[in-house]
């Protein structure tokens, strides 16, 4: 029989091979987000433009006056802003970390919880700026983060190639629902040249997953995308390879989407509107009074200093690491069976 010892060898080289099987082989989308995906993201500047937020605003005999909520201008999560980007932010304090890339810029105007826009880190590349610096608090380290946010940029340009890249497995050429109407679809390609909510309400229903390639316009007004029968906001990718803006409106949060806009040359504006997922683009990302993007699954912190961490270790490296074990556990038995023998051996004597 295998002692305990042996038992528990067994067990850890079982468990080393389903960690890295469920790093490397279980994605659920048919393509491979790397180091942009909604694990470590909820907004992503990946080119030149900027992330802003901005509060309320009401009149009042002919006065604009300052109006507060924390429930009007929201962003829950890691926001990544690579090299020469921006962030502007006149609203409420951001839950989650704050990545700048080289050069890249961070302006605050508003009143925040504790003094501090920033309720995570604020990571610093070089040449990377925070304004007013010593008006607010941070929690601010300068660790480099730009060659992983230039991983973090080819990635998402490759996730973009490959999803328009998909067959469709859908007849449908537009979605443009209107006037209350609803629609559920089920897993699969789409490949749409329109994607337009106007007052009415997409259901995504199944667990596998969802790519939507739309290509000329992207607009909710009133418009609801919701998720049901095990879909999950991972699993659900709108690729806008199109330049048009994309444009979420309607009061008190009524446009909803949940999933992952990866738009690398358009701008995304939330006049109002709530996305669950992630944002992804390359152009200027704009939260109006009343917007908000939160994460589906709580976002860790994006690995530094691997071209490609997701692949880590990769094929080679965890053959050797089960031969190692293996050879080990073998080893061992050996040992056990020697042993053994000489005590029975001295048990004759």
């Amino acid at each position: 029989m295998v002692s305990k010892r042996g038992k528990l060898i067994s067990i850890a080289h079982i468990a080393l091979f389903v960690f890295w099987a469920s790093r490397t082989s279980c994605v659920a989308l048919p393509v491979d987000m790397g180091i942009a995906g909604p694990s470590y993201w909820t907004v992503l500047e990946t080119g030149t433009g900027t992330i802003s937020q901005t509060q309320s605003t009401s009149k009042k005999k002919g006065k604009k006056h300052t109006v507060l909520s924390t429930s009007q201008v929201d962003l829950m999560g890691n926001v990544g802003i690579t090299q020469k980007g921006q962030i502007s932010d006149s609203g409420e304090q951001f839950a989650g970390d704050l990545y700048l890339g080289d050069t890249a810029s961070a302006q605050f105007s508003g009143t925040y919880t504790n003094n501090s826009p920033v309720a995570g880190m604020v990571h610093m590349g070089s040449g990377a700026t925070i304004s007013p610096s010593n008006s607010y608090s941070f929690n601010d380290v300068f660790d480099t983060p730009q060659p992983m946010l230039d991983q973090v940029q080819l990635d998402a340009i490759a996730a973009s190639a490959a999803a328009a890249n998909l067959p469709s497995t859908s007849t449908l050429s537009q979605i443009n629902l209107k006037k209350h109407h609803t629609l559920t679809l089920a897993p699969g390609i789409y490949n749409l040249t329109n994607f337009k909510l106007t007052h009415a309400t997409l259901t995504l229903s199944g667990s596998g997953s969802f790519v939507f390639n739309i290509s000329s316009a992207f607009a909710l007004k009133y418009g609801q995308v919701l998720l049901a029968g095990g879909a999950t906001e991972s699993n659900v990718l709108f690729n806008y390879t199109g330049t048009s803006d994309i444009t979420f409106s309607g009061k008190n949060n009524a446009s909803v989407l949940h999933g992952i806009i990866l738009a690398l040359n358009a701008n995304v504006n939330l006049t109002q509107g709530l996305v669950v997922g992630e944002i992804i683009s390359g152009r200027n990302i704009s939260m109006g009074p009343g917007a908000m993007i939160q994460a589906a699954v709580s976002n860790v912190a994006p690995p530094f200093g691997d071209p490609d961490p997701e692949r880590v270790p990769e094929q080679t490296s965890t053959i050797v690491l089960s031969i190692i074990a293996l050879g080990v556990l073998a080893v061992f038995r050996s040992f056990l069976a020697c042993n053994l023998a000489a005590r029975a051996g001295r048990a004759k004597v």
